[in-house]
């Protein structure tokens, strides 16, 4: 009984994510594209498939396109390699193709640090870091920690005025 409600205190703790963001210049139009680029362990599949599909989601109801690239974490250092230096140039031009208004870098999904780069300025206008409320566990849901990591960029990205008119949110269920 003992390990029951220590894993049910756990599980309370970790439903308590967070989102620290700041806005460092303010954005005067709603951004109509985002090319988000991604970086995480293949392992994690599963997860980011699902941060994807919900990011899309969220971002195209508000009437944002969106493209998206994934970047194994290696290439994100400098390197010799030939091989990360093609993965760099395919998504450099990947993104070129798209003709974003902004560029949305998603890193590490352990903490999630996210950064919103206007394209025309070539600077940050908003950058932060994401706390999923599910937490990495033997009992995690990785689409779940994907939603939920989704969602948060989104909602922050609602209360810094960098979306305007969003659709209402339809709760995913459960985390």
């Amino acid at each position: 009984m003992r390990s029951f409600i220590f894993l049910a205190l756990i599980g309370l703790l970790a439903a308590c994510g967070h989102v620290d963001t700041t806005k460092i210049r303010d954005v005067q139009a709603q951004p109509r594209r985002i090319f988000v680029i991604e970086t995480s362990p293949a392992a994690l599949k599963d997860l980011t498939a699902a941060m994807e599909n919900r990011l899309a989601q969220r971002l195209n109801g508000c009437g944002v396109q969106t493209g998206f690239a994934h970047m194994p974490p290696h290439v994100f250092a400098p390197s010799l390699d030939s091989s990360e230096a093609d993965a760099r140039k395919a998504i450099a031009a990947r993104q070129a193709a798209f003709q974003p208004d902004f560029v949305l870098t998603i890193a590490d999904p352990y903490d999630y640090r996210v950064e919103l780069i206007d394209e025309a300025a070539h600077k940050t206008a908003w950058s932060g870091r994401v706390e999923p409320a599910t937490t990495f566990s033997f009992m995690m849901d990785p689409a779940a920690v994907g939603t939920d990591a989704a969602d948060k960029i989104a909602d922050q990205f609602n209360q810094d005025g960098i979306l305007r008119n969003c659709p209402p949110v339809t709760p995913q269920g459960n985390i």
